[in-house]
């Protein structure tokens, strides 16, 4: 009985050894390609190839705009197929990055992968179906194709990709400022593609005019020249200035505090603790790095008058500031 039943536990053991074991190799393949992706010259130049593509749908999409429907029917067509494309390789990049991502699910609910589903999923659903206008809606499968068709102006939030090449600018002011005008000019692009699909059928109004219009919206000018129609569309500008009246001034907000910390007055913007009087300062001190400590923390625009800082630090105590600062033992 002892020798059955040895037995049966090693054949159930050996089958779960086997997953492990393949579980493994399967780490490893996807940590090797998460780094050759990272390292490679060719993983770079696929990241900058899918940035380039990126902006070109973007651009693209704009440019579509300006096609009549049926007299550059053949134009058309071409643009939709090389759209279809894109879409492919933005497919297989999420596939990739999917199996690369070492948290699943975090990938998965970030930003850019969000940015890229929205960019897809929709291109791949209304494909075979023809777009319906607005004024010929009458079932809620009609509402829903056409909210689907919609969704396809997201192709231009790829161009937020650029971000992965601002994030490289050393200079934090530069590098917000950077992201400030890349976040608004795609507000732009997008907000002017959105108004324009959902009023196309009541006032066909050109991409650089509906650009314009949300200018003005985003800049809280407000004309009044130029508004939406159709109630999706005035849904949606209801949207956009309330996106816009938070975001762009905390873009704002953040560009002058990272300008304002470049400053020789920097230090004015700290706000020191009032109840915090004792501060304990251990680990590999040097003289040179905690002169210049103490120097800051004691300045009087700080109001440290009656802070009290405790040196915790093995081996023998002097002062070697040369600032009359008192060094504990541990």
């Amino acid at each position: 009985m002892k020798v059955s039943s040895i037995k049966e536990e090693s054949e159930t053991q050996q089958p779960d050894l086997e997953d492990d074991d393949h579980q493994s190799q399967i780490d490893a393949f996807r940590l090797n390609l998460k780094k050759f992706m990272t390292t490679s010259r060719f993983g770079k130049s696929y990241t900058d190839a899918l940035l380039v593509l990126s902006i070109l749908s973007s651009l693209q999409f704009v440019y579509q705009t300006y096609l009549d429907h049926d007299n550059n029917e053949n134009e058309l067509r071409f643009l939709e197929g090389v759209e279809k494309f894109i879409a492919g390789l933005f497919s297989f990049d999420w596939l990739l990055s999917f199996f690369m991502a070492d948290h699943k699910s975090e990938f998965v609910n970030s930003f850019f992968s969000m940015v890229d589903l929205l960019t897809v999923v929709p291109i791949w659903i209304t494909s075979g179906f023809q777009p319906i206008p607005y004024n010929e809606l009458e079932s809620s499968f009609d509402i829903i194709l056409y909210l689907l068709y919609f969704l396809n102006t997201t192709r231009i939030l790829r161009a937020l990709r650029l971000h992965r090449k601002i994030m490289s600018i050393e200079d934090e002011v530069e590098r917000a400022t950077a992201n400030m005008i890349l976040n608004v000019l795609v507000m732009l692009l997008f907000d002017a593609a959105m108004l324009q699909y959902l009023d196309l059928h009541l006032q066909n109004l050109p991409f650089h005019t509906w650009m314009y219009a949300m200018w003005v919206t985003i800049s809280t000018v407000g004309f009044g020249d130029i508004s939406p129609s159709s109630e999706f569309g005035r849904v949606a500008i209801m949207c956009v200035i309330a996106f816009a009246i938070i975001q762009v001034p905390k873009m704002t907000n953040d560009l002058l505090a990272k300008m304002a910390l470049t400053s020789v007055y920097a230090r004015l913007f700290y706000i020191p603790k009032k109840n915090a009087r004792h501060i304990i300062i251990c680990g590999d001190l040097r003289s040179t790095e905690m002169k210049e400590f103490f120097v800051e923390l004691f300045h009087e625009d700080h109001d440290s008058a009656n802070t009290i800082a405790i040196i915790v630090q093995q081996g023998k105590c002097y002062d070697g500031l040369g600032l009359g600062l008192v060094w504990d033992t541990c």
